[in-house]
């Protein structure tokens, strides 16, 4: 099951100009292809064209070619479609964007001003015939319809961090989805059609209807589940989806019906809200610590490397001072270019440092033997030469990830989340009070900071530690907000600051300084009170802080209470809201997602605190992991806990009339998924998930030999994040 792969096979048929023969290429505008020949056997791959863009679609290219290849795909000009682009006469343009009046707009008036020679437009989904309407009568008003070169649509909804990662590129979707008030609705249902829109855009590359199987009859998942049957299900899909299985094969995706998928696969859709302890607890993987404690990428596939040890650098620089400092290179994080990385992203962070000391020694011993054998009387050069190139590029990626494991080890130091990890295993309630007032797990000193500190007080909040109570809470609110008065000095740049704020902070105080220098002051006196103004003031602001964060915990406790003991009720109707973008919905619709959550008791999301490197164990297994094993039928990972949330499991299968007419009326079938058990699965967070769950169902599908596994998620997310938007959530606004 390689997305990415079927996904390429897309995007290279559109940079080919939809692969159109010599003659018609010309006719189109385009410049005859150096050599000439016939294009039969040699796609238009190195035809010279000026490649546009929207903001979604540079973010899914920049994935699937490097700058590099598109400038031996003949694209050696990447321009935004909304930015000033200036006139390329001669020359074809290659056009990549959503279907939207906007970008049709602006595709009519470059035609009208003759930027290029010719325009080849490709939707990222199947245009309605009231958009092409649309386009042909702007193309026309505007006077370039002649330059309108053709129109397609490929499947590029989606973005692929790895091959068997997806990523719909839609941060704070948690706070979309289950958030309530005005225009609370018309969100909710334009979200549930984007996430219905991306997961379709990718099964079909895929070349694939699969069954679906969501959580619960209530709530994100199960209304994302219904819309998305209904697209899979129209007629239109089956024939894009048959259509396109010539891109796929010749795109190199081939196998039976375009891809080696083998028989029909399952998609599993998972709320986030079902394991929002997951979601928050503290990683122990490498992948997961990257992601938790450097500047990543909205996919998790490049990361800002911290220089710690430039010249000039302070003895204490942080990560976070280098990244205010700007003293960071960009690192690629692509498994299928990176070797290391793909056997070591899931392991703990102590064995991928032994892994890495190990390769890297190796690299050195092979480079040195190499390099004495060329040197030695009758030694192969040659064989040197080939050699040698291979093996310096695996050190320098190497010596690379020690950088970044560097760095990943100095904010695990200062925020102590080797403590707080574990005591995120098994929380007990003194333990988190004192880590909450700033005392530590063990009473030896303060460890994280207001993020982290609320990230575990929701999580002992949702654990079988804790009792539930008002009072409970309130006790967790207030041990935050005692122990933000005490909080260690910050780095010298808050993590997120820029080098214009660390600037301006210097200068205010500066003048500070100077102004009580003038007023005859002594000057280390009003340094002092200086200091001691601003430590007050940061006090006065961390508590603030503390405050705003607590609303979390009681935005979590609330969710689990109601999510535990709320009664089955006949499901709104999601689907037609999302239609709609809500401008139907119910106005009871948004309070309906946030206490969606039914048969999940405390004792399932108890197990939530990451255990990722331990799956023999059934007891550690990712409840998402078993709910996509037992939608699959996988007895290997054993049953569901006790609470009743296998039995919650609702399918519903496109391909089925009586399975879809059980929908319309709001009762679809809990019986066991059709077809299975399946050889092919995608696990699909709605509301986010992380690097670590990642890791935790790519495992579950590594332990039986034959099975495909896929993960994703409406974005790939933090704690630090998905703590910001249930503190949103609670009413405590955002940071």
């Amino acid at each position: 099951m390689d997305l990415r792969a079927c996904q390429r096979a897309f995007a290279l048929h559109a940079l080919r100009f939809n692969e159109l023969g010599d003659g018609e290429h010309a006719a189109a505008g385009a410049p005859a292809r150096p050599g000439g020949g016939s294009a039969a056997g040699a796609p238009w791959a190195v035809a010279w064209k000026v490649l546009v863009m929207d903001t979604q679609s540079r973010h899914v290219l920049s994935h699937l070619f490097p700058a590099a290849e598109l400038r031996r795909l003949g694209a050696t000009l990447h321009l935004a479609l909304d930015s000033a682009r200036e006139p390329v006469p001669g020359v074809p343009a290659v056009y990549v964007a959503e279907p939207t009046r906007a970008a049709f707009d602006r595709i009519a008036s470059d035609c009208a001003l003759g930027l290029y020679s010719a325009a080849h437009v490709n939707l990222t989904a199947e245009p309605t015939p009231e958009q092409i309407d649309y386009l042909a009568k702007a193309a026309v008003e505007a006077g370039g319809a002649a330059r309108l070169a053709g129109l397609h649509s490929h499947p590029l909804r989606f973005r692929c961090p790895g091959p068997r990662t997806l990523c719909l590129g839609m941060p704070r979707a948690t706070a979309t989805l289950l958030a309530v008030g005005p225009g609370a609705d018309a969100a909710i249902g334009a979200a549930l059609t984007r996430i219905a829109d991306g997961i379709c855009s990718a099964f079909t590359a895929l070349g694939f209807i699969p069954a679906i199987a969501a959580h619960g009859a209530h709530g994100p998942a199960r209304a994302a589940a219904g819309l998305l049957a209904e697209r899979l299900a129209a007629p239109g899909f089956r024939a894009s989806h048959a259509a396109f299985s010539r891109i796929r094969a010749a795109g190199g995706a081939g196998g039976p019906g375009g891809v080696g998928l083998g028989p029909r696969p399952l998609l599993v859709l998972v709320d986030r809200m079902q394991d929002v302890a997951s979601g928050l607890a503290h990683p122990s993987t490498y992948a997961a610590l990257v992601a938790e404690t450097m500047e990543v990428s909205s996919d998790g596939t490049r990361v800002k490397v911290p220089h710690a040890s430039l010249p000039g650098s302070a003895p204490d620089a942080t990560a976070a001072d280098a990244a205010a400092d700007g003293s960071t290179v960009t690192m690629d994080l692509d498994p299928a270019t990176d070797a290391f990385w793909a056997q070591a992203a899931g392991l703990a962070f102590g064995d991928a440092v032994e892994l890495q000391a190990k390769e890297l020694q190796d690299v050195k011993t092979k480079e040195a033997a190499l390099r004495a054998d060329a040197s030695a009387a009758g030694g192969s050069l040659s064989d040197a030469m080939q050699r040698l190139p291979a093996l310096m590029q695996q050190k320098a990626r190497l010596e690379a990830h020690t950088k970044l494991m560097t760095a990943v080890l100095s904010e695990v130091a200062r925020r102590g989340l080797s403590d707080l990890f574990e005591l995120e295993r098994a929380p007990s309630k003194a333990a988190v009070l004192r880590v909450l007032r700033g005392e530590g797990a063990d009473g030896s000193g303060c460890i994280g900071d207001l993020s982290d500190r609320a990230r575990l007080a929701c999580c002992f909040a949702v654990s079988s530690a804790a009792d539930g109570t008002p009072k409970e809470i309130d006790e967790l609110c207030a041990a935050l907000e005692t122990g933000a008065s005490s909080l260690p000095p910050p780095p010298r740049h808050a993590r997120g600051s820029t080098a214009a704020e660390a600037a301006g902070s210097a200068f205010s105080a500066l003048g500070a300084t100077l102004g009580s220098l003038v007023a005859g002051a002594n000057s280390e006196s009003a340094a002092a009170e200086a200091a001691a103004a601003e430590g007050a003031a940061g006090a006065s602001k961390a508590v603030a802080e503390a405050r705003r964060l607590a609303a979390a915990i009681r935005w979590v406790e609330r969710h689990r209470r109601e999510s535990a003991t709320m009664a089955v009720e006949p499901t709104p109707d999601h689907v037609a809201a999302a239609s709609a973008h809500g401008a139907s919905a119910p106005s009871a619709l948004g309070r309906s997602l946030m206490s969606a959550i039914t048969g999940v008791t405390r004792s399932l999301v108890s197990k939530g605190a990451e255990a990722m490197a331990r799956l023999a164990g059934g007891d550690t297994i990712h409840p998402a992991t078993r709910f996509a094993a037992a939608a699959a039928g996988d007895a290997k990972v054993g049953v569901l806990p006790s609470s009743g949330a296998g039995s919650s499991l609702v399918f519903v299968d496109p391909t089925d009339s009586s399975s879809m007419r059980s929908l319309a009326t709001g009762a679809p079938s809990k019986s066991a998924a059709p077809g299975g058990p399946y050889t092919s699965v995608m696990v699909f967070m709605v509301g986010g998930i992380t690097q670590g769950e990642m890791t935790n169902i790519a495992q579950w599908g590594s332990m039986a030999a034959g099975r495909a596994v896929a993960s994703g998620g409406t974005e790939v997310t933090t704690g630090r994040e998905l703590v910001e938007e249930l503190a949103a959530l609670g009413g405590g606004g955002a940071a």
